[in-house]
């Protein structure tokens, strides 16, 4: 099976904080999960909040490492119902992290970490 994605992805585990919107509503409150992967292009993570496909978060990442906090916004490309929570993959919209274009600065935090990190 190949492998059809257009960045690589780094495993991490780090905090992310988000509101959510669709047509419909927007959410008053922040919701709490965690970030399984990340990419030049989009991350997966965790929570136990449903965010449908479509939808937009604004959120903010925190890394536990020397990666810099991150903060964005981002669409909803797909949700799987697991065990206790959800698992959601977002794509980037607008992101701003450190002084730099945000993708080529993640793209080259993801390459110089490859080497350190089994997949």
């Amino acid at each position: 099976m190949s492998d059809k994605r257009s960045f690589p992805r780094l495993v991490r585990d780090w905090e992310i904080e988000y509101f959510a919107s669709n047509s419909e509503s927007v959410q008053s409150t922040p919701i709490k999960g965690g970030i399984r992967d990340l990419s030049a292009g989009g991350f997966s993570f965790r929570s136990e909040s449903a965010c449908p496909p479509g939808a937009l978060l604004q959120f903010a990442i925190n890394p536990t490492d020397s990666f810099k906090p991150m903060v964005g916004v981002a669409r909803i490309a797909w949700i799987r119902g697991l065990k206790g929570c959800y698992e959601s993959g977002a794509r980037f919209i607008w992101i701003k992290w450190k002084d730099q274009d945000p993708q080529s600065a993640i793209a080259q935090y993801i390459l110089d970490n490859m080497s350190l990190t089994p997949s």
